[in-house]
Parts: C-alpha cells; structure tokens; sequence
C-alpha cells in the first residue's frame, strides 16, 4: 500500500512547491502594478492547490483514514 501513495504525496508536495512560487511571482507582478499578470498567476496557483488537494484525497482514500498533517503547528 506505501508504494501507491508515496507518489500522491509527493506529487501533492510538488504541487504545493509550484503553487508557492505562483504566488510568489503574482506578488512581485502586483508589485510593479501588472495586475493582469497576477490574476494569471494566481489562477494557475489556485489549479495547482486544488491538483494538490486531490492528490492528497486520493492517497487518503487508499490509506482508509486522514494524512496526518505536515505543517508545523503554530501557537
């Protein structure tokens, strides 16, 4: 069962890594007031989450149960 959802996480982090630097880069076009630049930029990050997002779904569905979280807890 690891070997089918080592990928969709990893995929999900690289997915998340791209969408990272879209909003990076949508920040410096606002920035330098190309706003049509950023919405495109943000549009793709926002697809970028949400293939994310199924990624994760789709190695949550073969695990049975929720992926424990890899974000730090902020407190």
């Amino acid at each position: 069962m690891q070997h089918r959802i080592a990928p969709l996480v990893r995929e999900a982090a690289t997915f998340d890594a791209i969408a990272d630097g879209l909003a990076r880069g949508a920040t410096v076009h606002v920035r330098m007031g190309n706003h049509f630049g950023a919405r495109t930029l943000l549009r793709m990050c926002r697809e970028h989450r949400v293939k994310a997002l199924k990624r994760r779904c789709q190695a949550a569905a073969i695990l049975g149960r929720e992926l424990p979280s890899t974000d730090p807890v902020s407190r």
